[in-house]
């Protein structure tokens, strides 16, 4: 008997509606005509020991009993009656099946989960692996197609080991030692994500904190040629080229005044493309900024969508789409124009860019889209509406030409000093034109031909000041979280970081962002992300290398050489012991202590 294993019940109700029928459905499966059975989990039906699972004298947080170094990772079932009763279910028809097939979401997550049970109900027969980026028919029926034989899954079942034991290590080693060491038995729990994540807050707030602002002086030069006027502007944006001293910028406008001086004129063609399309990263971030949603209410609502059918797979870090999905596109547009506005045209000619149908780019997810099932958006509520209309007009967009436009530059320099002005005409709107984008408005320079000699007739000095660093709003803080590779020195480290889109995963940073708050090692103020005087004292305490963000760089490193078969599991675990080791040893040494403690809501270290 073949036995598919769908990660939730959504997925196993699609792959059932793409089966040979009559169906049969009932206690947790679903049986097709030809014998095939499907089943599903409810998310991970299974987790690692705790400490005192392996030996009962884990179970005191004692520093003498550090470090807690298992000689191998256990998992045993969560105890939730629903996820039991399931869990059974799964087991049993695991006993009776000649083939199982892991069909958990397409990534390392996705295929751990489905193996942990896998593993625990012992199978040992044919395996094999479904992999589908969304939940809609035409999807789902080219992946039962193209199922695969486990075999080339299993380093990247080892990779995915990896992160979980880990993280493990750290979280049950770091937190406990921080707790006793530094905590005076108050809660510290440490993360590799996590804690980064709260340095990057904490950084933040101490350079507002530590700002002081500063004057610097623009200067405006009327130039006239012939008997035209334009105005050009020294404004640099690189500090090193500002003019910090105003008698200097006044002399230097006084010296320019009825001078001649050569504008050089660069007017060129260029192209925008339409913006891309969504990751669950880039959604969140809009969602904060347009709708003050959380992290995590976006990350909810889009499940709900991808639930119904209506939307594809939201955790996904990917900005593109797998070529197949071209001949999806009439399909997906009439689904999408019940509730987006779709030009007339688009459909028989769109836009097909490489930047957006890329199966090159397309490793594990693909880019958030609307689905081709237009029923399944019969019903939706007024969130679900709002957040199918945002992920369907980029889908749209991206099927729309380019906006094109002129570019003009007009500059002059004197004294090493340029000045200049930017011009920009659209000449055709392209995706500019939807009717629910705001368009870029022109800016039209005078007609003045290249290297033109012109008298300057008259400057004017303009006192500007310096802005502090902007507070992180979850916005900011999540678009820095995938672009961690900005505050990492090393640079081989830093391209790791920037290539595996940068801390934590588009499944786990709203979780982060949650636990942070949790902990009350940050708030939320009036839309601002602030550390705690608890959280500040975390980071002043622990050792550095625990909220670097170039720990995440080497880890990512890691996996991929463990999917690659470059670097053994147990290596791995290994090196992290020692690292382990070194940071309670700091701990116990440490110069400073938790003085701010945090709120009653974060726990006590037991």
């Amino acid at each position: 008997m073949r036995l598919i294993v769908a990660e939730k019940k959504s997925v196993a109700d699609a792959i059932k509606d793409c089966l040979a029928r009559p169906v049969m459905s009932g206690n947790g499966v679903h049986i097709a005509q030809d014998g095939t059975h499907i089943t599903w989990l409810s998310g991970h039906m299974m987790t690692l020991f705790e400490p005192h699972d392996y030996d009962a004298l884990w179970k005191k947080w004692s520093v003498e009993h550090l470090p807690i170094l298992p000689k191998s990772f256990q998992y045993k079932p969560l105890e939730e009656p629903r996820i039991s009763k399931q869990l059974r279910v799964v087991v049993d028809l695991m006993k009776r099946a000649t083939e199982v097939v892991n069909a958990g979401d397409p990534d390392r997550e996705g295929n751990l989960l489905v193996m942990e049970v896998v593993e625990h109900a012992q199978y040992k027969g044919k395996l094999s692996r479904f992999i589908a980026g969304s939940q809609d028919t035409a999807t789902v029926r080219t992946a039962l197609k193209a199922i695969k034989p486990y075999d080339t899954f299993r380093l990247q079942l080892d990779a995915a080991k990896a992160r979980s034991w880990g993280d493990w290590l750290v979280g049950m080693n770091c937190s406990r030692a921080a707790t006793k060491l530094l905590a005076n038995n108050s809660l510290v729990s440490v993360g590799r994500v996590q804690t980064p994540v709260l340095g990057m807050v904490v950084k933040r707030d101490r350079a507002i904190e530590a700002f002081k602002q500063r004057n610097y002086f623009e200067i405006a030069a009327t130039v006239r040629v012939g008997s035209t006027q334009v105005v050009l502007r020294f404004n640099p944006q690189d500090e090193a080229l500002r003019i910090w001293d105003k008698a200097v910028a006044e002399t230097l406008a006084t010296s320019l005044r009825n001078t001649t001086v050569t504008v050089s004129v660069i007017s060129e063609q260029a192209r925008e493309a339409p913006p891309k399309l969504h990751t669950l990263g880039t959604f969140q971030q809009w969602a904060n900024k347009q709708l003050k949603w959380s992290a995590t209410k976006s990350l909810e609502i889009l499940q709900s969508l991808y639930e119904r059918k209506a939307t594809t797979y939201p955790r996904t870090d990917i900005d593109a789409l797998p070529e197949e999905h071209i001949a999806l596109i009439p399909a997906t547009l009439i689904a999408a124009a019940t509730h987006v506005v779709v030009p007339e045209g688009i459909a028989a000619e769109p836009t097909i860019r490489k930047s957006t149908y890329n199966s090159k780019k397309v490793v594990e997810h693909h880019a958030l889209a609307p689905t081709t099932d237009a029923s399944a958006l019969n019903g939706i509520d007024e969130k679900q509406l709002c957040a199918y209309k945002e992920v369907a007009l980029r889908y749209v967009l991206n099927l729309m030409p380019d906006c094109e436009y002129t570019a003009t530059r007009m500059s002059f320099t004197s004294d090493k000093q340029t000045f200049s002005a930017t011009g920009r005409i659209v000449t055709a709107r392209g995706w500019q034109a939807h009717r629910d984008v705001k368009p870029t408005a022109d800016k039209e320079l005078p007609a003045i031909e290249d290297s033109a000699e012109g008298v300057v007739v008259g400057t004017e000095v303009f006192a500007c000041k310096t802005s502090p660093p902007e507070p992180y709003t979850e916005a900011l803080l999540l678009a820095d979280m995938m672009a961690a590779h900005k505050f990492v020195t090393n640079p081989m480290q830093a391209a790791i970081l920037k290539s595996s889109k940068g801390l934590g995963t588009s499944a786990t940073r709203a979780a982060i962002l949650d636990e942070l708050k949790d902990r009350s090692y940050i708030e939320v103020i009036k839309g601002k992300v602030r550390a705690t005087p608890f959280g500040c004292d975390v980071i002043d305490a622990l050792p550095a290398a625990l909220s670097d963000p170039a720990l995440t760089a080497i880890w990512e490193m890691r996996f991929g050489q463990i999917e690659e078969g470059e670097l053994e599991l147990s290596s791995f675990i290994d090196d992290l012991s020692e690292f382990i080791v070194r940071n309670i040893d700091a701990m116990k040494s440490a110069p400073r202590k938790i003085a701010n403690m945090p709120t009653a809501k974060a726990a006590k270290g037991t």
